[in-house]
């Protein structure tokens, strides 16, 4: 009776410190990746390739293009959970990928709001999703690539798509029953959505209620597989 209070501060305190030790493995995981993106879309083939009309009979274009690929082949590299590296032009076109072509989330390959934001020149990650067919959860990072004679200039992007099984397996797995038996874990997105836990179970399930617009949003982009509303 005594020792109780001590001892449940000292388990929650040991709780707090585990989980912001993962919190800061996630952090720096992210933002190296980041850096993978915005490295890559400063490589001049890259650059260079993506202000060229599109014409892929022309000699010039697939010339560009097999020096291109070079930054894709390299960005796989640099993680093994890459899936596949891509290039577009400002319009959207999709010019240059490997080693697979990247996947639709609902009808679109690139969400509207995911185009706006890389051509204001912004570098992000986009939400997860899970395929099913392959039981990998992901998230697509963009990154603008500018002009060489314009630096401010966006004339095309990168999207990577990058395999959650770091986070997944190394992290939140290598959590299970480390503060106890029966000791669990996960991680909630901006809506409340379980989008790792170490319950299968439990993953893509929302601790609260979802409000109707993000349910609809969700559902459109299949970003869990299908369009079901999110339990």
């Amino acid at each position: 009776f005594i020792t109780r209070p001590a001892l449940i501060d000292q388990a929650n305190k040991a709780m707090a410190s585990d989980a912001e030790a993962r919190v800061q493995l996630i952090d720096t995981y992210f933002n190296e990746r980041l850096l993978d993106a915005q490295t890559l879309t400063r490589v001049p083939s890259a650059q260079s390739f993506v202000a060229l009309p599109y014409n892929p009979r022309s000699p010039e274009y697939v010339d560009q293009a097999t020096h291109a690929q070079y930054s894709l082949v390299a960005g796989i590299y640099r993680d093994k959970n890459y899936a596949s590296w891509a290039l577009f032009d400002h319009t959207g076109q999709l010019r240059l990928y490997y080693p697979i072509q990247p996947q639709k989330h609902g009808n679109a390959l690139i969400r509207p709001q995911d185009m706006q934001g890389v051509l204001a020149g912004k570098t992000f990650i986009t939400p997860v999703y899970y395929s099913p067919e392959t039981k990998k959860a992901s998230v697509q990072i963009y990154s603008p690539i500018f002009d060489l004679q314009t630096p401010t200039k966006v004339q095309g992007f990168m999207q990577a798509t990058l395999n959650l099984d770091y986070i997944w397996n190394k992290i939140v797995q290598k959590d299970l029953g480390n503060n106890g038996q029966g000791s669990y874990a996960f991680i909630l997105d901006e809506n409340g959505v379980r989008i790792a836990d170490t319950d299968p179970g439990q993953r893509f399930t929302s601790i609260h209620e979802l409000d109707a617009a993000t349910q609809q949003q969700i559902g459109q982009e299949e970003r869990y597989g299908n369009n079901s509303p999110v339990k």
